[in-house]
């Protein structure tokens, strides 16, 4: 695939599914914990906080290139509304992204990523153990009893 994917990983004290998109990116403490990404089928590379927008990214959006995204409307939210204000990434323009979700929706298949991967047949498959691990660190857990907040 051509193009820049990419792919993001936040924490929020908001509970997406129940909120929604919006409300968990207005949160003052959303936040990403990393970027995974490749630009031209290049190698994978990750992007942590607090470092700059990496300068391949920079190239890419400015000049006008293609980002993709599975569920792309979050990784465009996240960066209109989290890494262009407070980490100083590129603007990107909403007509740069491309969604594999919604592609995979067109052509009837399934629109979750583990799903879609196999359907397809793919030989990397969706990672349980680390969906799970990812879980762990993006949402927080509730008090214990006893315990002060």
């Amino acid at each position: 695939m051509s193009g820049l994917e990419i792919d993001f990983e936040t924490r929020s004290p908001v509970d997406l599914r129940t909120r929604g998109v919006y409300v968990y990116f207005e949160h003052p403490e959303t936040a990403p914990l990393l970027a995974s990404y490749r630009i031209d089928g290049g190698p994978i590379r990750r992007w942590r906080p607090p470092a700059p927008c990496p300068d391949d990214i920079v190239q890419h959006v400015t000049a006008g290139g293609i980002v993709s995204a599975h569920n792309a409307a979050f990784e465009r939210l996240l960066w209109q509304m989290i890494l262009t204000p407070r980490y100083g990434w590129p603007p990107v323009r909403v007509e740069q992204f491309r969604c594999t979700a919604a592609t995979a929706a067109a052509l009837s298949l399934p629109r979750d990523l583990g799903g879609l991967a196999l359907a397809l047949g793919l030989e990397q498959q969706k990672d349980k153990a680390g969906k799970r691990l990812i879980q762990v660190f993006s949402k927080p857990r509730k008090p214990r009893k006893g315990e002060v907040v």
